[in-house]
């Protein structure tokens, strides 16, 4: 039988790999992420009901110069959130914004005759409409952006 031969690296070879490597890593993250905007600042904050954690549920910051661009979160079970537009694009233009929240309980299921059962809000129903709700946020590029919000019951 013959005996394998391994292929002999180069040390130069190795050196080249490691430098490929290196750049590729420099040039990902941070502002240099494709297709991310730079101006995107970080928003976080905590909201409650009635004092106490909102435990469910998400809140999203919807743009009052263009109600089509907006940034959303899930509420975590402290209260807390931490807006982004997208997995990569963590935080929010800067800008006036309505804010709407919306905490349910179950989901929407549909009848035998094709009736649809809205999941029971556990929040009243107007701080599910961004206009409605009352709550508003000015995102400003260079300060902290932590809003936070204080749910009450009608």
């Amino acid at each position: 039988m013959s005996k394998i031969q391994r292929p002999t690296r180069h040390p130069r070879y190795a050196a080249i790999c490691l430098l490929t490597v290196g750049w590729g890593v420099m040039g990902c993250g941070g502002d240099g992420v494709k297709g991310v905007d730079p101006n995107l600042v970080k928003v976080t904050g905590r909201v409650t009901f009635d004092g106490k954690p909102l435990t469910s549920g998400d809140i999203s910051f919807v743009s009052t110069e263009n109600p089509t661009k907006g940034f959303a979160s899930p509420i975590d079970t402290s209260g807390y959130y931490s807006l982004a537009y997208s997995p990569s694009a963590k935080g929010a233009l800067p800008g006036d914004y309505q804010v709407r929240v919306a905490a349910t309980e179950g989901a929407a299921t549909m009848g035998t005759g094709g009736e649809v059962s809205k999941p029971k809000s556990l929040i009243p129903e107007k701080y599910n409409v961004p206009g409605a709700s009352g709550l508003t946020a000015k995102v400003e590029k260079g300060k902290s952006n932590s809003f936070n919000f204080d749910l009450k019951k009608e």
